[in-house]
Order: structure tokens, then C-alpha cells, then sequence
């Protein structure tokens, strides 16, 4: 099954929504394993803004390695979600 067409920025109207959704944020661990988080994000554009020390778990796997994948979902039916996937930067 295809998913429906949507214009190009259905994504961002989806992540703002009210009431707000937390993303759940996908890194990879040292040894490989994933590991996921939840964070509050904002948006800046085209750009998806959130904030962690660069001494947490979190912090530490995106400077090793910036590969991120992040989730939000809809817990009412019909459970829709969105899923981005992308290079962390500082």
C-alpha cells in the first residue's frame, strides 16, 4: 500500500501539532547497539533544533557518530507517525 501524496511540508505541520508531541530520538551507541531517547525539538526552517550536553549518552554517541533518526507518533487512530532521518550538527 502507497502511502498518500502530501505537499512537501505536511511533515513539519504533523511534528507542530497541538497538543505537542515528544520525538523519540534514535543514535548508536559505541558498540553499535541503538539506543532511543526522547527529546522536545523545535523547528528552525528546514531544520530540526534540540538540545543535550555533549557529556550525556546522548551527546557523546551524536559527536561519534552524528547518523540520528527521529520519530513522532500519533497515539489516537488511525496511529500515524513520522520518522526523519539525518546527521546531527553542533
Amino acid at each position: 500500500m502507497r502511502a498518500p501524496a502530501h505537499p512537501e511540508t505536511w511533515w513539519k505541520q504533523f511534528v507542530l501539532e497541538s497538543p505537542a508531541r515528544t520525538a523519540k530520538l534514535a543514535i548508536v551507541r559505541a558498540d553499535g547497539s541503538p539506543h532511543v531517547a526522547p527529546v522536545w525539538i523545535d523547528i528552525d526552517g528546514d531544520e530540526i533544533v534540540f538540545m543535550t550536553s555533549a557529556t550525556s549518552l546522548k551527546g557523546k554517541a551524536m559527536l561519534r557518530d552524528p547518523r540520528v533518526c527521529l520519530c513522532w507518533d500519533d497515539e489516537r487512530p488511525p496511529f500515524a507517525f513520522v520518522t526523519v532521518a539525518g546527521a546531527a550538527a553542533t
